[in-house]
Order: structure tokens, then sequence, then C-alpha cells
């Protein structure tokens, strides 16, 4: 039996993308997501000088979302394999590592999952969080990389103010 033209044609090719694809990862025991194309690296949280971890010669500035979201400092392992990981990320001509305590996993979300966040999150939140996910029962806050990385640098460049 012959096969038909169609089995026989080369497919186009498609270059993979990123596009729906969040980052799902762990603070203080709640899950949190970010958009997959945000992200460059995903490294051990070690080795942080003066706010900064640099990787392939480019600075990162770290940002602890323990403390930017009001959750009590990490008291696990400082370094190894149970320590907290830097996701170092770039944005709209920003970047940055973000401390978090776990990755969870890489998923595709369908836009309509995501929804506005419901009014009992408060202010501080808000800032920094671009919806709320539903995702098999759970609500998971979709973490806005581009209102998040200016936060930290605003508050260095504040600190060295003098005037």
């Amino acid at each position: 039996m012959p096969l038909s033209p169609s089995r026989l044609a080369p497919r186009p090719h498609r270059a993979p993308t990123l596009q729906g694809r969040y980052l799902l990862f762990a603070v203080h025991g709640r899950t949190y997501a970010m958009e997959a194309s945000f992200v460059k690296q995903v490294r051990r949280g070690e080795g942080a000088v003066d706010g900064e971890l640099v990787f392939l010669g480019v600075p990162y500035t770290v940002i602890d979302l323990r403390r930017l979201l009001g959750f009590p400092e990490w008291n696990g392992a400082g370094q190894g394999p149970h320590g907290r990981v830097a996701v170092l990320v770039a944005g709209a001509r920003r970047s940055g590592a973000l401390l978090v305590d776990a990755i969870v996993n890489l998923v595709l979300l369908p836009f309509d999952v995501i929804g506005s966040l419901p009014l009992d999150f408060a202010a501080p939140e808000r800032r920094w969080l671009r919806g709320l996910a539903r995702v098999d029962g759970r609500e998971i806050p979709v973490l806005d990389v581009d209102a998040l990385l200016p936060y930290r640098l605003e508050r260095k460049d504040a600190q060295g103010f003098t005037g």
C-alpha cells in the first residue's frame, strides 16, 4: 500500500517557544509562578557578595523573596543541595537573582487560567503580582518580574543617597 504524499512531505520546522510556560517555585511553603521567558538560569543561591551574584561575568542584584513577601528568614542549609536557589531573571532593561526556597516544576498554563488578584491580597503583594492562576483546585500567585526588578534597585540606590 503506497503512502500518501502528505506523509512523505517534510514537516515545517517549529522553533520551541516558552510562550505560556511558567516556572513554579516555592517560598515559605507556598507555590508561586513566573513566566519562564524571564528565566535565564537557575543555580544554587550561594556565592552572593554585597547583594550581588555574578554569573558569567554579569552581576545580578539579589532579591530575597522571603524578605520581600514578608516571610520569616530562611533557617535551612546555607549551601549545598538543601540550600536556597537563585533564579536569574532578565526583564525590561533590568536583571536580578531571585532567591527562592525550591524549584517545583515547569508547566504550561493556558491563558484563561490566570485571573486577577482577589481583594484579600495585601497592597504590597499586589505590587509584585500579575494575577492568580487556578490549577487543579489550587491558587498560585503569578509574579510580575518587570514590576519586581526595579524594587531592589530603587532600595539599593536610596541607601547610597546622602543628599
